[in-house]
């Protein structure tokens, strides 16, 4: 029995753009999470909000960045998930200057989403000393700074070269001393070693409560309000009433100092994100502080059937689609050049970035993984829980990217 090339082709394209049907089941509230510590931390919180109120919840839990996870709340495929008012202003609306919560939610009522009110705490940019050193000193906010230029003063490479970093808030302040700029990572020990005075923190990092370290105010505003929301579908509300009444009544209930242990119990102490809220609740410190191969085992167990079926899947659809389109470049001179460097282009661009687009149409539940993956051949990422530092994914979560 032979094939013409035409049928070939409709075969091929038939069989990638084949997606199971999903089995229908009952309603539940799907909330979503970045990839880093404290993402995990307020998306439980909500979780457990929602749960209260007898309402069934499903968490996609580290989806990726800014652009993948707003990208999924647009297409439907979560109802909420917790951001910062500056990331939702820079990365996402791209708004000038510092706007507040009223205008961020404003901007996004075109798009059908809504903000909840602040949880109470920000994670913004701030500058932090030793709490002996401040008190020596009499350092409490940035502006004190001014007046003790004998303060070593260490600032992140990318804090010191960009204009509305250290050279801006020196201009603010009038702050004349010169800081040694150096990574990021290195900041907590220069300034336990006593290297440096003062360094670059984010206002909730989990080091600052157990380095003993006093968060100076920014008494002139000069860096953007981070202020921790949870941005939703303005629909899902009425789909789910009781469950956002509990989440809504989370707002101003949540103060940075807890935010910072809870960080801390999590990165530092090894706690799962649900035993770092239980707090000193019974069993909690047995669970969170399971073996590494424990803990591996979880993910295994949990995420592995997942990721293998996605692997199988992409790797069925593309060997589908593959052999077909192979068998044609062979016997069609006319066709071949055509279907190899439209083959070679589209191996060139990452499973990622075709993921990134194709959210929007199809959304991020696990059936749609495969679809970049059936072009490429690779492996699609399964979204798991990750111990991943807050100190460096949340300002890369901030850029619109499509990596975690």
């Amino acid at each position: 029995m032979t094939f013409r090339p035409g049928q070939l082709v409709l075969a091929a394209l038939v069989l990638v753009a084949w997606t199971p049907p999903a089995v229908a089941s009952a309603p539940e509230l799907v909330i979503g999470s970045k990839r880093f510590t404290e993402s995990f931390l307020m998306a439980e919180l909500a979780a457990r909000a929602a749960e209260s109120a007898g309402t069934s919840v499903r968490q996609a839990k580290g989806l990726g960045g800014t652009a993948i996870v707003f990208a999924s709340l647009e297409s439907g495929s979560i109802d909420l998930y917790p951001d910062y008012v500056g990331t939702l202003a820079e990365a996402v609306l791209h708004l000038p200057g510092h706007p507040d919560r009223a205008s961020v939610a404003q901007a996004l009522q075109g798009r059908g989403l809504c903000l909840t009110d602040g949880l109470g705490f920000e994670n913004t940019y701030a500058l932090a000393v030793a709490e002996g050193r401040a008190k020596t000193a009499g350092v409490r906010s940035i502006s004190d700074l001014a007046a003790h230029p004998e303060l070593v003063i260490g600032v992140s490479n990318e804090m010191a070269g960009r204009p509305d970093g250290w050279p801006g808030l020196a201009a603010e302040y009038r702050i004349t001393a010169q800081p040694r700029a150096m990574d990021h990572g290195l900041a907590y020990e220069a300034i336990r070693s006593g290297a440096v005075d003062v360094v670059e923190v984010y206002s909730t990092d989990a080091k600052v409560e157990r380095f003993g370290l006093r968060v100076l105010h920014d008494d002139r505003h000069f860096f953007p309000s981070y202020d921790a929301v949870f941005v939703y579908r303005c629909e899902a509300r009425a789909r789910f009433p009781r469950a956002f009444e509990r989440i809504l009544a989370l707002a101003g209930t949540v103060d940075a100092a807890a935010v910072m242990r809870w960080n801390a119990r999590v990165e530092i102490d090894g706690l799962t994100p649900q035993a770092a809220l239980d707090g000193d609740r019974e069993g909690a410190t047995s669970l969170g502080r399971a073996s590494l191969l424990a803990k591996l085992l979880v993910v295994i167990r949990t995420q592995g059937p997942t990721h293998l079926g996605l692997v199988l899947v992409s790797l069925v659809a593309s060997a589908l689609a593959g052999v077909p389109l192979g068998v044609l470049a062979r016997r069609s001179r006319r066709l071949r050049g055509p279907i190899l460097g439209a083959a070679g282009a589209l191996q060139t661009v990452p499973s990622l970035a075709l993921l990134c687009f194709l959210i929007p149409l199809l959304g991020s539940a696990p059936s749609p993984r495969w679809w970049p993956c059936s072009f490429t051949g690779c492996s699609p990422s399964s979204p798991t829980r990750t111990r991943a530092s807050s100190t460096s994914r949340r300002r890369s979560a901030s850029r619109p990217s499509c990596s975690g």
